[in-house]
């Protein structure tokens, strides 16, 4: 039976340049895929802060069909916390962060969850992107966003189009 593929929304806007490839290049190590959307910057919808500019991305994850999703959220909201994020912080939702990343929906057998697609324009397109790359049938593809940017992880430029990463056991 093929791994289930846990999608995650991943965003930053405080230290983006540092925090996004320390996480993408954690979840490499821990994982050993990492499959990956472009990397877009966008306005930060919402915020009360006066937040800056979004790094946003989805990725997608290897996982055991059936696995425990709460351990998963769990492991991503503990990188956030290294990151500095404090999620029970009053108005969380709202404010600028160094790491956001949401456990979005799980793929089992090649299948997209019905109503699973994020609405949020910020994500979504990358999402689609992702499934498309992936092979994932998905009746809503969509073009690769513009201009996407490029970072590097692990000694690796990801960004600036959807891609799959493995890690070199050597």
């Amino acid at each position: 039976m093929p791994p289930a593929l846990a999608l995650i929304g991943v965003g930053s806007n405080v230290g983006a340049s540092t925090h996004v490839p320390a996480a993408l290049a954690t979840l490499l190590g821990r994982h050993g895929v990492l499959h990956v959307s472009s990397v877009v910057e966008t306005a930060p919808v919402g915020m009360t802060d006066g937040s800056g500019r979004f790094w946003n991305l989805a990725l997608a994850l290897p996982v055991d069909p059936g696995s425990d999703m709460k351990g998963m959220q769990a492991a991503l909201h503990a990188l956030e916390r290294d990151a500095g994020r404090d999620r029970d912080a009053p108005g969380q939702s709202w404010k600028a962060r160094p790491l956001d990343l949401d456990l979005l929906f799980v793929v089992e057998d090649g299948a997209v969850p019905s109503d699973a697609l994020p609405r949020e324009p910020w994500i979504r397109p990358l999402v689609l992107e992702l499934l498309q790359h992936l092979n994932i049938d998905c009746p809503d593809a969509t073009d690769p966003p513009a201009l996407a940017i490029s970072l590097e992880v692990a000694g690796r430029a990801l960004g600036p189009g959807a891609a799959t990463h493995t890690l070199d056991p050597a």
